[in-house]
C-alpha cells in the first residue's frame, strides 16, 4: 500500500495491556503508510476516559483480555452510553482468543470486526490492511460528532 494521507478524519486508539501486540500494530500501521496520529493505552480504564473528552477517534482496535477492565467491558460501556454511542466510532476487537461466548457478546454491543492476533510481522500487516481498506471506503456517521459537540454535553 502506497503512503497516503490519513484514513479519514481522527485518531486511532489501540488498547491492549500487551506492550509487544502495541508495538506490532504501531509498526504495522507506519509500515502501510497510514499517517493518522495513532494512541496506545495498556489498559481500557485510561482509554474509557480519554473517549469521554471531547475527542473523535477515527478507529479503536482492542484487546478482550485485559486486567481491570477487559475490552468486552469497555465496548459494553461505549454501547451503553448514549454520548459515546452516537458518537459511531468503529470498535474492532483484535484479540488472542476466539472465544464464540465473546463473540456473540462482542456483537451484541455492535462491534464491528473480531479477529484473532498474529505474532507475525507480514500477518499483523496484511490483517491491518484488509481492516484499513474497509474503513477507508465504508460510509459512517462520522461528522454526527460535530452536531453532538454543539447540542449535548458529555456525561
Amino acid at each position: 500500500m502506497e503512503n497516503v494521507s490519513p484514513l479519514k478524519e481522527g485518531d486511532i486508539v489501540l488498547i491492549d495491556d500487551n506492550k509487544d501486540d502495541l508495538f506490532l500494530m504501531e509498526h504495522a500501521f507506519h509500515a502501510l503508510g497510514i499517517t493518522n496520529k495513532l494512541l496506545t493505552f495498556d489498559n481500557a480504564v485510561d482509554a474509557l476516559n480519554y473517549l469521554k473528552s471531547n475527542v473523535q477517534p477515527m478507529l479503536i482496535i482492542c484487546d478482550v483480555d485485559m486486567p481491570t477492565m477487559g475490552g468486552l467491558e469497555l465496548r459494553q460501556k461505549l454501547y451503553e452510553n448514549s454520548t459515546l454511542r452516537r458518537k459511531c466510532i468503529p470498535f474492532i476487537f483484535l484479540t488472542g482468543g476466539d472465544s464464540e461466548v465473546d463473540i456473540e457478546l462482542a456483537f451484541e454491543f455492535s462491534v464491528q470486526g473480531f479477529f484473532q492476533k498474529t505474532t507475525n510481522f507480514d500477518e499483523c500487516v496484511r490483517l491491518l490492511e484488509i481492516i484499513i481498506t474497509y474503513w477507508r471506503t465504508c460510509k459512517f456517521p462520522h461528522n454526527i460528532f460535530k452536531m453532538l459537540v454543539e447540542t449535548k454535553p458529555f456525561d
